[in-house]
């Protein structure tokens, strides 16, 4: 079977995970499944069924890690060692997974919730280092997290207008991006740091200089 069909019926399996790339989506299928097949190998998921909302490699390529999302039933955060795809840390979210991401030192991973908080936790540990709230709005959902080239700032979007970028060391914020749309549903960083890309809801992308937080 190839990785097209594979990742197709994963997609048909847990409705429509927001999934940022098809080569992740790829990476995901050769996973060991859960049940029996999986059951035998010895290498049974840990992940429960629920929508793949969220998934990134780390730098190094000796994890994966995913965020999951049942839909008001929430999900684990996930890290997979890739060598032989058992679960590493696992780590219950009440509302849910939304988005992944790892520090580029490889030693954190944040992820966004169905919620105001951004969490970090410690990748050899799966202790929590650190939880940024985001929104003011006791119901509110980070959509999307990205850490900067020198990991020293994280970026959010989320459901409120704006972008953030916060200062690792402390959490506080640094900068507030404001964009005309209800929803921005993902950010990337350029690899120098310079540049920021969102989209949104309404289908607009726009790249920004992160230095001013001007739309170039």
């Amino acid at each position: 079977m190839n990785s097209l069909s594979r990742t197709g019926g994963l997609a048909k399996r847990v409705g429509r995970p927001m999934v940022a790339c098809l080569a992740c989506l790829a990476a995901v299928s050769s996973i060991p499944a859960a049940g029996a097949q999986a059951a035998e190998s010895g290498t049974a998921s840990v992940v429960p069924p629920a929508g793949i909302w969220g998934l990134d490699f780390s730098p190094d390529g000796k994890w994966l890690a995913a965020a999951t999302n049942a839909r008001g039933h929430g999900g684990p955060i996930v890290i997979w060692r890739v060598e032989d795809w058992k679960p590493h840390v696992v780590r219950m979210v009440p509302t849910g997974g939304l988005h992944v991401a790892f520090s580029p030192d490889g030693k954190l991973l944040a992820y966004s919730t169905r919620g105001p908080l951004v969490d970090l936790i410690d990748v050899s540990s799966g202790e929590l280092v650190r939880s940024i709230k985001v929104l003011d709005a006791k119901r509110g959902t980070v959509y999307c997290v990205a850490f900067s080239p020198d990991g020293k700032s994280l970026l959010t979007s989320g459901a409120d207008r704006r972008i953030r970028q916060w200062n690792l060391a402390d959490g506080s914020l640094k900068r507030a991006f404001e964009v005309d749309a209800d929803t921005v549903d993902g950010i990337a960083v350029s690899p120098d740091g310079s540049l920021l890309l969102s989209g949104d809801h309404d289908g607009e992308t726009r790249l920004w200089e992160i230095g001013t937080g001007e739309v170039v």
